[in-house]
């Protein structure tokens, strides 16, 4: 049951924040928070992808010793995850 605790308190979070910013201030500053919002999190989820794909590619590499083509692809998605995701913070 600790273990849930820390969960439990994030989902409360989620899904009362947009409410707890439109009582505290305005209804516009809600709807900004939650456009930003949902931007934060499709880039997110892009980066978090961008690791999925990967994987497949420099495994089947690895296996292959193909170790500069590993390297390629190592540095090209890190290119890609720092471009997208220093804006994002």
């Amino acid at each position: 049951m600790i273990l849930f605790v820390p969960q439990i308190a994030t989902q409360v979070y989620l899904v009362l924040n947009k409410t707890m910013i439109g009582l505290i201030s305005s209804v516009q500053a809600a709807g900004y928070f939650d456009q930003s919002d949902k931007i934060v999190k499709i880039t997110l989820a892009i980066v978090t992808a961008t690791g999925t794909v990967m994987l497949p590619h420099v495994a089947n590499a690895f296996a292959n010793r193909e170790y500069q083509k590993i390297k390629n692809y190592l540095y090209k998605s890190f290119s890609f995850v720092s471009a997208i995701s220093i804006p994002m913070f």
